[in-house]
């Protein structure tokens, strides 16, 4: 006999006022898939979503509540769905499939059939083509071992489950993400602080990264659309889940990147299946009448050629372009040599990174923090149309790329104030 409690008929009562009395609620907004990333947070036995932000006054986490609120019940085992645009999660307790739109609102979808009774689900992804929500069960609580992973069908009705035990292990995972590079699914072991690789096809988890202190308990890990990990948890030996991380899916190496609010109970996902923009300066701190070379890196993990795209910055005042590397053709349409900005039109990006670099030369009076952003528009509406470069040099996401320009001025009163024939002075940046 099946141990699962079933839902109280108050529950069941306000459900069918809400379907009946309020129909718009059922018309699901998706989510624009800009690389953001997402947490429910159950404080209160009630799961509410947030959009994780880096503050650029703080370089702090912060959460954006969705307008949705609480939705009644602890989600876990989170991912989002790139062929729809929506969140899928399971009910902690239950096992029940539920969908999550824009507002943070929860829809249920019902039982999975085959969903395995007297299970935890504390971790989850979805596969990158969209088909399966993945989750994995935890028996005896979210103290037990990780005993299963779990395939939903998110495309066949009723949405049956699949499972396949995993060997007998002494691991943790609580939250699970798919590399949009290479679709290998990565997880966190809480009870050996270490990041692991879970095979999907053997039923497996594989450890052959050696344990980092560096982080202790990680509720939600994911990815940019660079590849990039990131996780948010606690601290090794801190009970507060309030840390930022990034973690090298090469080495396992972790490091701490940001604090913020608490995340107690807490789920997390992002939408890497999109595009976005790296800015990095070459030098980043510069002198007058030198080249400094600008490489803009462009991931496009949305799964398809993004056609008919256009690129556009605009340096600072004088520093005109001497050389461009652009492997993605295109129109020149605006700027190029002798100029300060560089607009290329109707060029194709392919999936994969790309990489255009453009040098520049520093005017001589030139000094202080220069700024400037580049912009790549003509995206698919649910990739938000436009991408922002980012600064790669720091945490906080979407920002413009700085250089710093030092004066020219020399103090000669530390050089003789002759030179015999053959000496000679040396000056270097």
């Amino acid at each position: 006999m099946s141990s699962r409690r079933t839902l109280c008929p108050e529950k069941c009562l306000v459900v069918c006022f809400w379907a009946l009395f309020c129909p718009a609620l059922f018309s699901q907004q998706p989510f624009t898939c800009r690389g953001s990333f997402y947490l429910a947070i159950a404080p209160q036995n009630s799961s509410s979503l947030y959009e994780v932000q880096i503050s650029q006054a703080t370089g702090n986490v912060t959460f954006n509540g969705l307008p949705a609120g609480p939705v009644g019940l602890v989600l876990n085992g989170m991912g989002f769905r790139s062929t729809d645009n929506f969140l899928y999660a399971v009910d902690s307790d239950l096992g029940d499939l539920y969908r999550i739109d824009a507002t943070g609102a929860a829809f249920p979808l019902g039982e999975p059939d085959g969903m395995p009774a007297s299970a935890s689900y504390p971790a989850g992804d979805v596969t990158p083509d969209g088909r399966f929500l993945v989750v994995l069960s935890v028996s005896g609580g979210f103290n037990g071992s990780t005993e299963s992973i779990i395939f939903i069908d998110l495309e066949t009705p009723g949405h049956p489950a699949r499972t396949v035990d995993f060997p007998p292990n002494s691991s943790a995972v609580y939250d699970i993400a798919f590399d949009p590079e290479d679709e290998t699914l990565y997880g966190w072991d809480a009870l050996n602080q270490r990041l692991v690789i879970i095979d999907t096809d053997a039923g497996r988890i594989n450890t052959p990264f050696p344990p980092d202190n560096t982080g202790g308990t990680l509720g939600s890990v994911f990815f940019d659309a660079f590849g990039n990990l990131y996780g948010y948890g606690s601290a090794f030996g801190s009970g507060i889940q309030n840390t930022f991380f990034s973690i090298d899916k090469t080495t396992g190496d972790v490091t701490i990147e940001a604090t913020g609010p608490p995340a107690q109970r807490s789920d997390g996902c992002s939408c890497p299946y999109t595009v976005q923009m790296k800015k990095r300066a070459v030098p980043a701190r510069a002198i007058p009448c030198s080249e400094i070379t600008y490489y803009f890196e462009i991931a496009n993990a949305s799964g398809r050629v993004q056609a008919d795209l256009t690129f556009d910055d605009t340096f600072p005042e004088g520093f005109l372009i001497t050389a461009i590397d652009n492997p993605l053709g295109g129109m020149a349409a605006a700027g190029g040599i002798g100029a300060n900005r560089l607009r290329i039109e109707d060029f194709n990006l392919p999936e994969g990174r790309s990489v255009l670099a453009v040098t520049v030369a520093v005017p001589e009076d030139a000094f202080g923090l220069y700024k400037n952003q580049a912009l790549l528009s003509g995206l698919p509406e649910g990739l938000g149309t436009v991408a922002v470069s980012d600064n790669p040099a720091t945490v906080i996401r979407d920002d413009s790329t700085a250089v710093f320009i030092d004066s020219l001025f020399v103090n000669l009163e530390q050089f003789p104030g002759a030179l015999c024939p053959g000496e000679e002075i040396t000056l270097a940046p």
